[in-house]
């Protein structure tokens, strides 16, 4: 068994696979300061045999990955624009580009087996390109619906003690309302604009697929989106082990 972590800027996800079958998935609050204990500990009482990370907060890389050498005695693969052997990049610096949209774009091509738009709705919302054949043609990054929430309540002086809901209806009548209302669907329309963009600049046919915690609501309120994977993050990481080990000596 095959253990895979996703550390974002707020939850951690952990996959068990056997094989390419996901058999168990769950979720730690990265916040809890018995995270990376308690990840080990789940890995140890599994059994896992390797285990792969993607990150984007490296203090909480760092922490996951002694602990688990520490309690399992593994060496977490960790994915970057290295370890993911057979992907093609376009961005300048791909050493700056964020593991989890790297896993995305790699996980989506092999998928699916087309060309692909990966959005990620988590703290940021990413859309990414994948190409066939295996390349990762770049992207967008935006605030996610509670970075832009919080920006609101944080830098407009009446705007404050306001607490983030989704709002029921398009058209608010109330400050609050109006707030919730602009922040979710105008995040909603971003996403759907955006992919609309991207397909005629790309002018080649692929699937666009929503991941992350707010994937599946996007999913449903969006056209755009062919369908909602919440695994694919993991499926990618899951990929670059499966490479790192098919290419080790």
């Amino acid at each position: 068994m095959v253990g895979v972590i996703d550390i974002g800027n707020h939850n951690v996800h952990l996959g068990l696979y056997q094989g390419k079958r996901l058999c168990s998935s769950c979720i730690y609050p990265g916040s809890d300061p018995r995270c990376a204990e308690r990840i080990a500990d789940k890995l140890r009482a599994k059994s896992v045999t390797g285990c792969a990370v993607a990150s984007v907060v490296p203090h909480m890389a760092r922490s996951i990955k002694a602990r688990i050498r520490a309690m399992t005695g593994l060496n977490p693969v960790m994915v970057t624009h290295r370890t993911a052997s057979g992907l093609r990049f376009t961005y300048q610096k791909p050493a700056t580009l964020g593991a989890d949209r790297i896993a995305n774009v790699l996980g989506g091509l092999a998928r699916y087996d087309q060309n692909v738009i990966a959005i990620d709705c988590g703290t940021a919302i990413t859309i990414d390109i994948g190409l066939k054949p295996d390349c990762h043609a770049g992207g967008v990054i935006m605030p996610g619906m509670h970075i832009m929430f919080n920006a609101l309540t944080a830098n407009a002086v009446q705007l404050k003690n306001i607490r983030y809901q989704r709002p029921r209806r398009l058209i608010g009548n109330s400050t609050e309302s109006c707030m919730r209302s602009g922040v979710y669907f105008g995040a909603l329309h971003a996403i759907e604009g955006m992919v609309s963009a991207f397909r005629r600049e790309i002018e080649k046919p692929c699937v666009c697929v929503a991941t992350g915690g707010w994937g599946r609501i996007v999913t449903r309120c969006c056209s755009s989106i062919d369908r909602y994977d919440g695994s694919l993050t993991l499926y990618g990481i899951l990929l670059v082990y499966m490479n790192h080990v098919r290419n080790s000596p």
